[in-house]
């Protein structure tokens, strides 16, 4: 292999770690998972999130008080470019689609408010430590929009996502991880 595909190769699997950090970070918010919203971030990374500007812990900080009475929250990310600075440093621009059931305001005659924003994260990645991290973000809003429920949530069949770790996600997971089958 030249060392241009030797490069190239690497930038691959550079981005997929990338993308894998940018899908834990959005599930970890929407499954209040605070711990592992952390560990997609260096200890010195910068965030300007909305309101928020500072360093990562009070981020998670502002963010887990922001969600506390959410009842529901998705996140969805779309195209995500790479604007590679070194081998070690990258830009990335990702563009997102974030939805909230707030609880019902007192003011809301029993209506939950359903907000959405959609916009972009501009990321500096890092790779310290042989591994790929936030080392500072900014947020971009380019639409926001706020709705509000017709009445309660309606009665749905099957399982209801849950914002926490009794979300059927991990129920899966402990029902494969036992029942696994080590001999493939």
């Amino acid at each position: 292999m030249t060392g241009d595909e030797q490069a190239a190769v690497a930038r691959l699997l550079a981005e997929a770690e990338i993308r894998g950090q940018l899908a834990r970070y959005a599930r970890s918010v929407d499954r209040r998972d605070w711990e592992a919203v952390r560990d997609c971030y260096f200890p010195d990374a910068e965030d300007w999130h909305g309101a928020y500007r500072g360093g990562r812990d009070g981020f998670i900080d502002w963010v887990r008080a922001r969600h506390a009475e959410t009842r529901r929250s998705v996140h969805f990310l779309g195209n995500v470019h790479f604007d590679w600075l070194s081998p070690h440093s990258v830009l990335v621009e990702t563009y997102f689609i974030a939805m909230k059931r707030e609880a019902d305001p007192e003011d809301s005659g029993g209506r939950a408010r359903d907000d959405t924003v959609i916009g972009r994260y501009l990321d500096h990645f890092e790779r310290r430590g042989g591994r790929w991290a936030v080392a500072a973000r900014e947020v971009v809003y380019d639409l926001t929009r706020t709705s509000w429920a017709a009445g309660d949530e309606p009665a749905m069949a099957g399982q209801l996502g849950r914002r926490d770790s009794d979300d059927p996600f991990y129920a899966m997971r402990a029902r494969l991880c036992a029942t696994r089958d080590d001999r493939r």
